[in-house]
């Protein structure tokens, strides 16, 4: 992961790239956390893994643009 020990050292606007890098990587590693949790289940697995992609792909528009 991505800091920095001062906000001025980051890449744009007091730590926005460091929060959305943050959120995008968390979001990831729950794609990992769905194969283990529903191991056996492909239904509820199926929705699970949908509404993590779809919550990554909706980012651009709505989780990096408040930042």
């Amino acid at each position: 992961m991505i800091t920095w020990a001062d906000a001025e050292q980051s890449a744009t606007r007091g730590g926005a790239l460091e929060l959305g890098l943050q959120g995008n990587w968390l979001l990831l590693q729950g794609l990992g956390q769905m194969v283990r949790r529903y191991q056996g289940y492909p239904q509820a697995f199926g929705a699970a893994m949908y509404g993590v992609a779809r919550t990554i792909a909706s980012l651009a528009a709505h989780g990096y643009n408040p930042l």
